[in-house]
């Protein structure tokens, strides 16, 4: 099953490159037809949900080869209707750095979402997907959100197949500034990873992964994990509490701990990209340190209580009481530093 699941994607991939390829002239008509049979036929293996699954990932492929054409970097995040005032407040955070919003690709799990940001915020690109099922408040260390991860990470290895360099990121978080000058300096250029690292764990929050063999390699093994906890997870409720020994991100810092495949990684200074512990500092202590790049509003599972710890520290973008998502630019003004 495993192994036709893998043909499966890697055609999938194939078809979105083949089409992206045609679209920019570099396959004629009578290739990219051939390449459609072929996909058709080897993704006829049964797999979950495979029907919906390979217009996903062709769709989801295709859009991030354009932005990466143009780019040369996928900002890539995966949302459901429970997060869209974080979504929309992160995008007011982020206004002001220059052509960040160039960069980013939202995966939607649901039309309405996809709607919205496309009306809303036109820069940004926008994929919706048929996941209904992964709509909702998911929940840290559930399966919901677990399948929600597995999701996101089955696109990811998508991309990173395709030949796109992916930043991963999280919209229930605050960029005090512009990482992306560091991520994309000569500091990192040889690291096929670079990451953060939450309580000296390879964290999968902020994660920037290019498209080399060792990161492919890592990424597969990654997916067999998560295809193996998909299979333990399958008859139980979106409810149901799991280990957290058992998710995405424990399997990749696990993965990387060992240097799985040879793969070259470097972390993110810790005090410019910090977890939600900052938000427990003292003070004092806060005031006498450099502020962070990124805070990471993690170690809450409630997204009431993210929203409300994010208010308290001036790190909510929206207006208060305002139906339509407006901007509260006053607020991005009082701590984010433009560019």
């Amino acid at each position: 099953m495993k192994q036709r699941r893998r043909l499966a994607l890697v055609t999938l991939v194939l078809v979105a490159v083949s089409t992206y390829a045609a679209l920019h002239g570099h396959l004629n008509s009578s290739t990219l037809f051939g390449l459609v049979v072929e996909t058709e036929v080897a993704t006829r293996a049964p797999s979950r949900n495979f029907t919906t699954a390979r217009k996903n990932m062709a769709d989801v492929v295709q859009t991030a080869l354009e932005v990466h054409g143009t780019t040369g970097l996928v900002l890539f995040t995966m949302l459901n209707n429970a997060f869209m005032d974080f979504a929309v407040s992160w995008l007011c955070n982020t206004a002001v750095m220059g052509h960040v919003h160039s960069h980013v690709m939202f995966v939607a799990t649901d039309n309405q979402s996809a709607s919205y940001l496309r009306d809303a915020w036109p820069a940004v690109h926008v994929v919706p997907v048929n996941s209904s099922h992964l709509s909702g408040d998911q929940v840290y260390s559930h399966v919901g959100y677990v399948r929600l991860m597995i999701e996101r990470s089955h696109y990811i290895q998508g991309m990173l197949q395709a030949g796109v360099t992916v930043l991963l990121f999280e919209v229930d978080c605050v960029w005090l500034s512009n990482p992306l000058p560091l991520l994309l300096s000569d500091r990192y250029r040889e690291a096929d990873m670079v990451a953060t690292v939450v309580q000296n764990r390879t964290a999968g929050g902020f994660l920037l992964l290019k498209p080399t063999p060792r990161t492919l390699q890592l990424w597969d093994r990654l997916m067999e994990q998560l295809d193996d906890l998909y299979e333990q997870t399958s008859t139980h409720s979106t409810g149901h509490l799991v280990s957290w020994r058992l998710n995405d991100q424990e399997f990749l810092s696990g993965l990387v701990k060992r240097r799985y495949g040879g793969i070259r990684v470097e972390h993110l200074p810790v005090p410019a990209f910090r977890d939600g512990q900052w938000y427990k500092l003292p003070l004092a202590q806060r005031q006498k340190r450099p502020l962070p790049v990124i805070i990471n509003n993690n170690f809450l599972k409630l997204k009431g209580d993210k929203k409300k710890r994010a208010k308290k520290h001036g790190h909510w973008f929206l207006k208060a009481g305002n139906k339509t998502r407006e901007c509260d630019v006053t607020a991005v003004a009082a701590v984010v530093t433009p560019g």
